[in-house]
């Protein structure tokens, strides 16, 4: 009779404890989708519809860099 009072005690104890212990969690909230946008950069660089500032800095660029990737061509 004392082992059977012993078994309850004990577990009245352990579920008291447990429930205590799910208490404590804290619920984590639930991660919001990402949104993802693309945007095609190539028709900012079109000579006819493209943004015309781009379109003339990209102009100079290669035209001031031209040399340097000749020679860089010629290397490999």
């Amino acid at each position: 009779m004392k082992g059977f009072q012993f078994f309850v005690v004990n577990l009245v104890f352990i579920l008291c404890f447990a429930a205590f212990a799910f208490a404590q969690t804290e619920m984590t909230p639930t991660p919001t989708p990402f949104k993802i946008g693309l945007v095609e950069t190539e028709a900012f660089y079109d000579k006819e519809t493209g943004i015309r500032e781009i379109v003339e800095t990209n102009d100079k660029l290669e035209a001031e860099l031209k040399p340097q990737k000749e020679e860089l061509l010629l290397m490999s």
